[in-house]
């Protein structure tokens, strides 16, 4: 029978090992977002939507940013050809 001592180290070094494909999935979901932001601008005409998706586009580039530097600072690489461009 496990402790559960033993049980909470196996738990904690399995979700160290899950962390780099969360973040990967994270980083990847920030970029597709952002993309999406400055997509939507280009077909917004009301000047009250035009703000938002200013706000939107700078949020999005803000989170992407951020994951990217934790990812940096993690030594975490990944490379996925489709959102390389």
């Amino acid at each position: 029978m496990m402790s559960i001592k033993k049980f909470f180290h196996l738990l904690k070094k399995n979700k160290a090992e899950e962390k780099p494909d969360y973040l990967v999935a994270e980083i990847m979901e920030a970029k597709m977002d952002w993309l999406y932001s400055l997509d939507s601008y280009n077909y917004v005409v009301d000047p009250m939507l035009i703000d938002y998706c200013i706000y939107r586009i700078l949020a999005c580039e803000k989170r992407y940013s951020y994951l990217l530097r934790l990812a940096k600072k993690e030594n975490i690489k990944a490379y996925n050809p489709i959102l390389s461009r």
